[in-house]
């Protein structure tokens, strides 16, 4: 079988695909293939939606009342006429407001507040430029098929907005109500391409949809599967916080999300080194916890901020917020992953997201206690930055305090006799304040360094 984890691989198998004299026509599906959303499943999107609409007094409980809505539709679809396999945005929120009793009006603001979030959210799959690009220097001809509820026009929009330019026809579900997934939309697209099956080869992430039926209709199929099943099944399974799906928050999974997309899709990722918690990558770790440490405390609310500085000089300086004493080359990687990672949730998430700093932790307590001898180096000498925590008051939490700085501190405590003073002295308002009885041994510890004066 392919390892699908090497891009070159990849990218020689899809061009050999397309380079075929007997394939004339290239077909593409759309999301996860030649689009991404930040998310892990596509229904997660309604909960970063249903903040805007509650925030806005339009309605509560969006994610509920929308999925109810999607399947009535579904339902009085099928009975209108039983071969209709797909219904339209349009028809889910004409049963969104028949459930709801809401005005027509605010049913249309809702719907427009999901197409603006669906746009905004989604973003080119860069490994597949290479594909669009290649099939069109072939000169193939080019179309896609999309198993969605949303409009051609608005599928027009988004892969123009992303860089595929270049479509001859959109075979769109809502349109042609026929899908995919029944196999039904194939023969309705070689009718009104007038080709043969075997002149077409069609590309996408589904299993079932995109490779199996795309196959029992004729076709030549290659199926190119989407980063978040990349990740989760062959990809590198790091940390208990990227794999207990179950266990995270809706706007953590956003996040996840967005860092699988833009850091492990598997088309385009590095090797990964053996017992490793982030690659031995600085930058990585910057992206991984640096970035959304600082979303979540105030100079990233700061630098995330809607109105944008006039002038370079106004821009927010990351650089204050990592401890000077560090290893310097160390420093300007975590802040170049810090910014890539701030800066891609600003380009994504229309409303700021709530994270929830225990996954966070949980992957540093985990990077320090498996992670290889430099891994452990960068998670110490990150956390112990005065500077940074000075910016997180709000993330770091109790819950942290309280216990991953304990595992921190007592897993190893002598290992690095310099580190572990460092460790001690990383919180000192947090030691001064709080008076749970597991930091009694430290708080003797902290006085008795500061009367010898060894900070």
């Amino acid at each position: 079988m392919l390892n699908w984890t090497r891009r070159h691989d990849f990218i020689s198998l899809a061009c050999q695909a397309i380079d075929d004299p007997d394939i004339t026509v290239v077909s593409f599906d759309i999301f996860d293939t030649l689009l991404t959303r930040p998310v892990l499943e596509p229904s997660d999107l309604f909960y970063l939606i249903e903040k805007q609409v509650k925030s806005k007094g339009l309605l509560d409980d969006f994610v509920i009342v929308r999925k109810t809505a999607e399947k009535d539709a579904r339902q009085q679809m099928r009975k209108d006429d039983p071969l209709c396999e797909e219904p339209s945005l349009d028809q889910i929120y004409d049963c969104l407001q028949v459930n709801t009793g809401i005005s027509k009006v605010v049913s249309e603001a809702i719907k427009d507040i999901e197409i603006e979030t669906e746009a905004q959210c989604l973003q080119c799959r860069w490994a597949m430029k290479d594909v669009y690009a290649h099939a069109r220097a072939k000169n193939k001809r080019i179309v896609a098929v999309s198993d969605s509820y949303f409009s051609k026009d608005f599928l027009i929009k988004i892969t123009t907005e992303a860089g595929f330019v270049e479509f001859e026809h959109f075979f769109v579900s809502s349109e042609y109500k026929r899908t995919k997934s029944s196999k039904n939309l194939y023969p309705l697209m070689l009718e009104d391409l007038g080709v043969s099956p075997q002149q077409i080869l069609h590309i996408g992430d589904n299993l079932k949809s995109d490779f199996n039926n795309a196959r029992k209709a004729g076709m030549k199929a290659l199926r190119i599967p989407s980063a978040a099943y990349l990740f989760f099944t062959q990809s590198v399974k790091i940390t208990p916080w990227l794999m207990e799906k179950t266990s995270m928050s809706p706007d953590y999974r956003a996040m996840l999300g967005m860092v699988i997309n833009n850091r492990f899709d598997g088309l385009q990722q590095k090797k990964w080194q053996a017992n490793s918690a982030f690659n031995n990558d600085a930058e990585l770790f910057g992206y991984l916890v640096a970035g959304p440490l600082l979303y979540m405390g105030q100079l990233g609310e700061s630098l995330l901020r809607k109105e944008s500085p006039t002038n370079q000089s106004e821009q927010p300086d990351i650089s204050q917020s990592f401890s000077r004493e560090n290893n310097p080359q160390t420093n300007i990687k975590i802040q170049r992953g810090a910014k890539s990672c701030l800066r891609d949730m600003q380009t994504l998430f229309p409303t700021k997201l709530d994270l929830d700093p225990q996954l966070l932790y949980t992957f540093m307590g985990y990077a320090i206690s498996h992670g290889t001898r430099k891994e452990r180096k960068i998670v110490k000498e990150f956390v112990a930055s005065n500077s940074l925590t000075d910016h997180l008051d709000e993330a770091f939490s109790s819950y942290f305090l309280l216990y991953r700085w304990c595992e921190l501190t007592v897993l190893q405590p002598f290992v690095n006799a310099n580190q572990y003073l460092r460790l001690i002295y990383a919180a000192p308002i947090f030691f001064e304040q709080n008076e749970h009885p597991m930091l009694k041994p430290f708080k003797m510890f902290r006085a008795i360094l500061n009367r010898l004066h060894l900070r």
